[in-house]
Formats: structure tokens, sequence, C-alpha cells
């Protein structure tokens, strides 16, 4: 299998398109023999360089790039190398979209790329919580120190470097790395592109992907912050509250909501069935519903919103206090039930301006998640 290792300069992603200035690359086989040494191939990028880049993501002085050619003349060249071999890159998928950009503005027919990207294998394979830069990965892997000229041939060689020392490291080759981790492993259709397991977006729509908080194994079915799921809560709880109007509402232990995702977003189903609404906090209900739970140590965890509720129903608050099996014995599930959540996902459940966004916990507590209950 050939191997194009490559990376790509852009003068400015204004419109969230990125226009290329420069395409680095090297050719290799699969043992890293390289079959093209790197080059940089020089773009005009039809387009103002955005001041940052002018100062400092450059090379080589802006005047150069006048006289080189646009894109849709060395788009022929990308073609001839990438047909036969795997595009590889560090966070390759931006530069696949760049490249789809390209093509889009100048009307020329997409690339088909199979492409890899080494970055997220090297997390992978190091264990890190979170992608490494590529310059730090190329000091750890390679042990020597990194360039720092922001050239893309410059950048193509240090991925295809720390690759080969990762699969020196292991006793294999590319295609060994690629077997490993064949998640990240991706290819386009058309202009739409993805890995594997994704769902292939299209590159022409420019509306931010939401970057959800990556739960660990064990914790799939949690609702920590900034999680897929705690998203998919906070609409569907909006849009149960709202449906009620000013009816009464039901606050959930966090022993539920934030452990437990699939009862809790059947509670809010029995809810919007029952015309009831939904508070946060325990303050703004009429029903309170506790729940039990343990944690990875086997723990009971502990519950600030129960303690709250249960100084407001001592207090004299008119606030009742129901045991999580008691409420669904009252509020049955109809049968056929649609449990497909992510539909809340769709833009007319987006939350508005000004409303607590993903990565922020509800209300303004700080306590740590391994801290609630």
């Amino acid at each position: 299998m050939k191997y194009l290792f490559f990376d790509i300069e852009c003068a400015n992603c204004f419109d969230r398109k990125g226009k290329i200035f420069s395409f680095g690359y090297v050719l290799t086989d699969e043992k890293f023999n390289v079959l093209e040494p790197r080059e940089d191939i020089l773009v005009d990028p039809d387009a103002p360089f955005d001041w940052y880049v002018a100062k400092k993501m450059m090379a080589y002085d802006k005047k150069e790039f006048r006289t080189k050619p646009r894109f849709d003349r060395i788009y022929p060249r990308i073609k001839e190398l990438s047909e036969g071999a795997v595009a590889a890159g560090y966070n390759v998928a931006a530069d696949v979209v760049y490249l789809l950009d390209e093509c889009d503005r100048y009307g020329l027919e997409p690339l088909k790329l199979d492409f890899f990207d080494v970055q997220q294998l090297e997390q992978k394979v190091s264990g890190e919580k979170n992608v490494c830069k590529l310059s730090l990965a190329y000091e750890k892997w390679c042990e020597r120190p990194a360039h720092d000229t922001h050239r893309s041939d410059m950048d193509a060689e240090m991925t295809m470097d720390v690759a080969a020392a990762i699969a020196g490291k292991l006793g294999t080759d590319m295609d060994g790395l690629v077997a490993l981790a064949p998640e990240y492993r991706g290819r386009t259709d058309g202009f739409f592109y993805g890995y594997a397991q994704d769902e292939k977006r299209d590159s022409r729509d420019k509306t931010p992907k939401p970057r959800f908080r990556k739960l660990k194994e064990g914790q799939l079915n949690f609702s920590l912050r900034g999680s897929k799921n705690a998203e998919i809560f906070a609409r569907y709880a909006r849009y149960v509250d709202g449906k009620a109007g000013g009816a009464p509402k039901i606050c959930l232990s966090d022993n539920v909501e934030m452990f437990d995702f699939e009862r809790s977003m059947k509670l809010l189903a029995r809810a919007e069935l029952a015309g009831l609404g939904y508070s946060y906090k325990p303050a703004g209900a009429s029903v309170f519903v506790t729940a039990d739970s343990i944690d990875d140590k086997g723990k009971p965890r502990k519950c600030s919103k129960t303690n709250k509720a249960k100084n407001i129903a001592a207090s004299g608050g008119e606030l009742k206090l129901v045991d999580i099996a008691s409420f669904e014995s009252s509020y049955p599930l109809p049968e056929g039930l649609d449990t497909d959540w992510d539909r809340f996902l769709a833009p007319e459940y987006d939350r508005k301006d000004g409303e607590a966004k993903t990565g922020k916990r509800r209300g303004k507590r700080k306590r740590k998640d391994k801290d609630r209950g």
C-alpha cells in the first residue's frame, strides 16, 4: 500500500472554507520507504491572507504566491498522488475538508480520498486523555527537536516520522497501524466525508458540529456535563417544561438524572404524557423523585438535591418526595414508546442564545461530577 503523508496551510478560513496556499507531502510505501521525497506545492490562494496567518504562520513571503498557480491548476497533481494511496495526516479530517472546499470553489470533481488520522492513532497508542500537537508528538516519539516553520512539507514529513516511530515501537509497519486503528480510517464520497464508524458529513455544510465530551467505558449511560447525553436530556427537559405551560413540575435526583440516562429520559417521557413540567431545582417543583445509586467503588452516591428537597418538605414547603419506583408505577409508559433520543438534537430543539450551553453545569453549582450524586 502507498501512503501520502500530507499537510495543508490556508490563507484564510473565512466562511468556514479553507483557501489553500500550500500542499506539502511525502509519498511512501507501507515500510516507510520514500517513493517521492517531500515537496511543498505552493498555491495562489486567490483570496486575501488572514492577518494572523501572514504574520505568524508563514514560512514564505506572501508576495511569492502571486506567481503561483491556483488550486484548479494543481488539482490534477493532487489527484494523481492520492490515487491508490491512503492520505495520512495529523488531524487529517480538517485537511480533507479544505481540499473538498477548494473543489467546490472551483467547480471541480471532488477528490476521492482514502484517509487515515495519525493524531488519533498516537492518542490511542499513548493512552492519553487528549490528542497531542504534532510538534510535541514528534519530540516524544522521534526524540529530537521539531521543525517550527509552518511549512506543509515539513509537517507532512514529521507526520510520517511519528507514524514510523510508533510502528517501530510496536514492531509493525504502516499497514499494521491502520489495521490497529481502523476506526481512524475514512473515505470521501463526493463532497461527503467521514471515518469508518461515523455517518458521513457534507463538507459544504458549514454548520458547526457539536463537540461533546467523550464518555469512558462504563459511563455510556451517564449524563455527565458536556456529554451528548447531557445535551439531549437538557433539550428534552426544556421541551417538556415548555409544553406543560404552568402545570406542576417534577424534579429528579441527580442519582438518576446524571447516572442513568435511559431511565431519566423515560421519566421525562412519563412527565410529558402526564402533562407535567420539569424543574432542575427542587424549589421549583411540586414532586421530587428520589433514587439510589452506587458508584464504581460500590458506595452509595450522595445527592445534594435530595437533601435540599428534604429540607423544603420538612419546612412546610409544597414539595412531595416520591421514590422512583412509585413514580414509574403511577405513570406507566405506552408500548412502542419512541426511544430514539437523538431526535432531540434536531434544530427545532436547539436551545436559545443565553441559555446554559453544553459543557456548563446546569445552574451555578461548581462541584465536580464525581462529587455529585
